[in-house]
């Protein structure tokens, strides 16, 4: 990976306990922790709850032909305190992600499908206002 680390102290992927991954029941016990977090938050931000309501990635994934930087990515709080390092993002989604897939040069990250078209939480999505600030609601 020819990336340099994001200014920063180097989170270094180190094995520990593993989680309890979604959709790959056998993963955990041959992926280090920290790569699973590294793993679940990326295909969060590109997955079809997330990024159908974030107007900012979708605007740079539109810019970048589909793909965000890595360095946009690897730049979000939730990222930084997982690792600082982009070729530890690459790596994760090379070796792990079913999801997510990298531009030729993997200096971007995208959704490797189309998004729905249509909101798939609009029949669970309730939309409340008129309430004033500060007010208790009773239940």
């Amino acid at each position: 990976c020819s990336w340099t680390a994001i200014a920063g102290p180097f989170a270094p992927l180190r094995p520990s306990a593993p989680l309890r991954p979604r959709r790959l029941p056998t993963m955990a016990s041959t992926v280090p922790t920290q790569t699973l977090k590294m793993l679940r938050q990326v295909e969060y931000y590109f997955s079809d709850s997330s990024f159908t309501s974030d107007e900012y990635l979708r605007k740079v994934a539109a810019e970048g032909g589909g793909f965000v930087p890595l360095t946009t990515i690897a730049s979000f709080a939730k990222m930084k305190a997982l690792t600082n390092d982009v070729c530890a993002i690459v790596a994760c989604v090379e070796e792990h992600s079913d999801s997510v897939i990298l531009n030729e040069d993997k200096s971007g990250i995208g959704r490797r499908y189309p998004l729905p078209e249509e909101d798939p939480n609009a029949d669970r999505t309730v939309h409340v206002s008129g309430f004033v600030a500060g007010t208790p609601v009773d239940l």
